[in-house]
């Protein structure tokens, strides 16, 4: 769909739809609203997850490749010199956490969900933590500013995962590809295996 598109009007276009996260997080709100009369209360606690992992996979067949990535020689260093994508990362953290803290008070009051409800709320929210919070953390611990590094560590810390922080900086991107390296799979592992595997083994720190 964005084949024909040139790399300026891609890049211009890009610059506003990163803001585009924030139906994730303003979804939560839009769904226990429509929760509260319906018939059907759980179906609400799902439909993020529904939309994302099944709405979404649809979308990226129609859009399809992005055609156009900053040039790392000379756009790169000026886009990072905007304030505008600063302000753009950071801002997903009082979204995130105020979000996250209003969403765990919905999910005690709200009797209505039943387990089923809940278990959806849950995987909402997580999605949304997910899919937004974890992806901007990674940006950010990599940036040199001191306020961007704890803005990341925040958002990992929300998520249980603080010590991505230090073991993607220091073990992945030192020890990558390699078996040192806990982040890479082994050749032939599914991403199913690696995923158990992963996720049970204790970060490696050095």
């Amino acid at each position: 769909m964005f084949e024909n598109f040139s790399p300026s009007t891609m890049l211009a276009i890009k610059k506003y739809a990163y803001w585009l996260w924030l139906l994730l997080a303003l979804s939560m709100p839009f769904n226990y609203w429509m929760a509260q009369d319906s018939a059907h209360p759980a179906f609400w606690a799902f439909s993020l997850v529904i939309a994302v992992f099944g709405i979404g996979p649809l979308l990226d067949m129609l859009f399809g490749r992005d055609p156009a990535n900053p040039d790392e020689e000379t756009q790169t260093p000026q886009l990072l010199g905007q304030g505008y994508y600063v302000l753009l990362t950071l801002a997903t953290v009082p979204v995130l956490i105020g979000t996250l803290v209003w969403a765990a008070g919905v999910f005690v009051a709200f009797q209505e969900w039943g387990w089923l409800g809940r278990l959806g709320w849950i995987l909402s929210m997580g999605t949304v933590m997910g899919a937004v919070g974890i992806v901007v953390a990674h940006e950010l611990i990599h940036k040199d500013s001191a306020l961007e590094q704890a803005a990341g560590g925040i958002l990992l810390a929300a998520v249980c995962y603080a010590g991505f922080k230090v073991e993607h900086v220091r073990g992945h991107h030192v020890h990558v590809s390699t078996p040192e390296d806990a982040s890479s799979a082994r050749f032939g592992q599914s991403v199913y295996q690696f995923s158990l595997i992963h996720i049970s083994e204790p970060p490696r720190l050095l």
